[in-house]
């Protein structure tokens, strides 16, 4: 994964880090051997946060992750 754009947001006692990449993406409705969501979720939740994946095939995957400070 390539990051394209990395932003930081932060209102309404919310802090939101914003990955956008141009990599491969991915069908999400299909199950994957691989880890790396599962193990991103499992950071998010450790820290009491939301993981939000969007991706398609060939449109990267980008991300968002929403802390209540």
């Amino acid at each position: 994964m390539l990051v394209r754009s990395l932003g930081f947001e932060y209102k309404q006692e919310q802090l939101r880090v914003l990955i956008g990449d141009n990599g491969k993406g991915f069908d999400q409705t299909l199950l994957s051997l691989r880890t790396g969501q599962t193990s991103m979720q499992q950071r998010a939740d450790a820290i009491v946060a939301q993981l939000r994946v969007r991706s398609e095939p060939c449109q990267g995957a980008p991300l968002q992750l929403v802390v209540n400070t």
